[in-house]
């Protein structure tokens, strides 16, 4: 989970810079020879990084849900032998 958190964190980081290159092309006039070519390769990796973050989104949605229903499936089978536990205790006291 540390490492999906990492993940999308340098997503992040990675989503900034692009944006800021993105931003002083936009401001600089076309008089750039390669403006053109540095334009197309940050909106691929835009789209990339986007998609690392969308993917890991929904990677971890089900792995963090599938882990707290983990927790309350076993926390149902603790209460259910603890009622076993205490019923059978009742029964010998009486």
């Amino acid at each position: 989970m540390l490492g999906l958190l990492g993940l999308l964190g340098l997503a992040g980081l990675l989503g900034c810079w692009d944006a800021g290159i993105a931003g002083i092309i936009r401001d600089y006039p076309d008089s750039w020879g390669f403006q053109v070519h540095i334009k197309s390769t940050c909106q691929f990796t835009g789209a990339l990084i986007r998609s690392a973050g969308i993917a890991a989104f929904w990677v971890a949605i089900p792995r963090f849900l599938g882990t707290w229903l983990e927790i309350a499936y076993f926390g149902d089978l603790i209460s259910e032998e603890m009622s076993h536990w205490i019923s059978f205790s009742w029964f010998i006291l009486k």
